[in-house]
């Protein structure tokens, strides 16, 4: 009976693994993670670092390998979030809107309305991890996660003002107003994760870990096509272009170190170093689609893709760094084994952990674009002869499409524990965790929100079998309003055309400078709008749910 259960229990094990790869492209990342990966891991708020008592501490600890028993982990972490953004403000009067998709004009003047990210079943972020560890002894272990990503969302979808308009009060539709930082994105990483872990002093035990991070990138923004007259900067819609990139970057090393020591047999104290080096990706192509919200009967005014260059794509990863310290009370009349890790089910009452963890978020001080410094043309308008673009010009490739960061180092606490309610059978577990501030609510955009956080979690493991655990999770994380209303906003659209030209009447002044000055009186960067895109105010917040097992071979 036993034989069979063991075998229902590792085909359901199979099956789970299966299903994670299945969705291994849907695995998000946000580059601002919230904890945490792995269902225990979750449930304890992330306080882990000196328990690492299962595979995953190939990612989060690997000196925690050394001393496990061959075994792998399945589990799926289930991300909601609910993200909306009140753009302060009214619409501009006297922008361009004819031969647009909003003809009429009447929302000028009228406040903006909230607008919130698509929040359906598709929209959930889906998390996987899967993990293996092998006692090469019981003292060392080599660990194995070929699925492996950072926890957070990275599938966004906002309202873009075609499939879905917006309406002001009084029903006219109305171009959404967060179009100028985001419309969609799908930023999905992958981080193939090889570590061992070793004990080489009676009670130390090291670790390292090699990551070979895999990334698959995909954003949609709006920029200002055309800037060259005041109805242009007045961000009416009819100029208006959609930008699509697209690109895959396959390798990106990171490591992991990490540290485990048990001064005494109810004490552990954990170190957890990680670095990645940068994401960059070399040359690749944009898909620009202009006039985005052209009114698709006339040719003048019908959307047209222009495939431009790009030269570099980047994005940075702070290092961070983790201590934890936990005690973990030994049952009574308990024989702990005499090496290797202790079971927690088995042999202890509870255990209660709290971790420091320091981000150089610093170093992210922005995403960077750059196109070459000989601007690319971007047609508007379909030649109905050939299908080509009306106009070869209507507006240029900014050579630099940077987008402002400013993020800051964050530390965080992170309080968990669990206690065995039904000995070798059932353990409750809680947590919590606080991390400060990451950014500075001027630099405000859509894509990550790294305001101060504040998480509670709750989960459970149920021995199913000698050789099987299965858990569960929930947790729930207030995220830091973001409102820069009273002081503004700092970020700008990019826009197709030059402000600064002095004299657009000579001729000897060449494309792209060759447009007068729409932004009298203000002194606005080359490429970018007249007017601040991102004032407002930004809310934020996560539901995650946690389901896993881990088999013992």
């Amino acid at each position: 009976m036993r034989r069979q259960s063991k075998r229902v229990l590792h085909s359901l094990g199979l099956l789970a693994g299966a299903g994670v790869l299945l969705v291994a492209g849907r695995a998000s990342a946000n580059g601002f993670e919230i904890p945490e990966n792995g269902t225990e891991v979750m449930g304890r708020g992330g306080a882990w670092t000196a328990r690492a008592d299962n595979p995953l501490a190939v990612g989060l600890n690997p000196a925690g390998l050394a001393g496990q028993p061959t075994a792998f982990v399945v589990n799926t972490n289930l991300t909601y979030q609910k993200q909306c953004f009140s753009r302060a403000g009214n619409y501009a009067s006297g922008g361009n809107y004819g031969g647009s998709k909003f003809p009429t004009g009447d929302y000028e003047g009228k406040p903006f309305p909230t607008v919130c990210k698509q929040n359906g079943i598709s929209d959930v972020g889906i998390v996987p991890q899967l993990a293996f560890n092998y006692a090469v002894s019981s003292k060392v272990s080599i660990g194995f996660a070929p699925l492996w990503t950072p926890s957070g969302t990275g599938k966004a979808l906002w309202p873009d003002g075609v499939d879905r308009p917006l309406t002001t009060s009084d029903g006219t539709p109305a171009p959404p107003p967060q179009r100028f930082m985001l419309l969609a994105k799908n930023a999905r990483i992958i981080m193939p994760t090889l570590g061992v872990g070793a004990e080489v002093l009676p009670g130390l035990r090291l670790g390292a870990s090699f990551q070979a991070v895999m990334t698959f990138f995909e954003s949609q923004v709006s920029s200002q096509g055309s800037q060259s007259a005041l109805q242009d900067a007045a961000q009416g819609p009819t100029p208006a272009v959609r930008s699509t990139v697209k690109w895959n970057q396959l390798f990106t090393p990171a490591f992991v170190l990490g540290a485990l020591a048990s001064p005494s047999p109810e004490f552990d104290i954990g170190f957890m170093f990680r670095w990645s080096a940068d994401i960059v990706k070399k040359g690749g192509e944009v898909t620009l689609n202009g006039p985005f919200y052209g009114d698709q009967g006339s040719p003048a005014t019908r959307a047209v893709d222009t495939t431009v260059k790009f030269e570099e794509f980047r994005l940075p990863q702070p290092w961070e760094i983790r201590m934890g310290v936990r005690y973990h009370k030994l049952r009574a009349g308990v024989v702990p084994p005499a090496q290797g890790r202790r079971d927690f089910l088995k042999h202890d009452v509870f255990d209660v952990e709290i971790d420091f963890q320091y981000s150089h978020n610093s170093s992210f001080q922005q995403i960077t674009v750059l196109f070459p410094t000989d601007p690319q043309c971007v047609g508007l308008g379909v030649n109905p002869r050939d299908g080509t673009a009306l106009t070869k010009c209507a507006s240029y490739v900014p050579p630099d499409a940077s987008i402002l960061k400013k993020w800051q180092d964050t530390l965080a606490i992170r309080v968990g524990g669990e206690y065995v309610a039904v000995p070798d059978k059932l353990g409750l577990r809680l947590g919590g965790f606080f991390q400060t501030r990451g950014q500075d609510p001027q630099y405000l955009n859509l894509d990550f929100h790294p305001g101060r956080m504040l998480g509670f979690f709750l989960g459970a493991t149920l021995r199913a079998a000698s050789f099987a655990d299965v858990s569960i999770g929930y947790g729930h994380i207030f995220v830091e309003t973001f409102d820069n209303t009273a002081t503004g906003g700092s970020l700008r659209g990019l826009a197709g055309t030059r402000p600064d030209n002095p004299d657009p009447s000579d001729p000897s002044i060449a494309a792209p400078n060759n447009y007068r000055n729409a932004c009298p009186g203000q002194s606005v960067p080359s490429y970018r709008t007249c007017t601040i895109v991102n004032t407002g105010k930004l809310e934020t917040g996560y539901n995650m749910f946690s389901i896993g097992a881990t088999f013992r071979l």
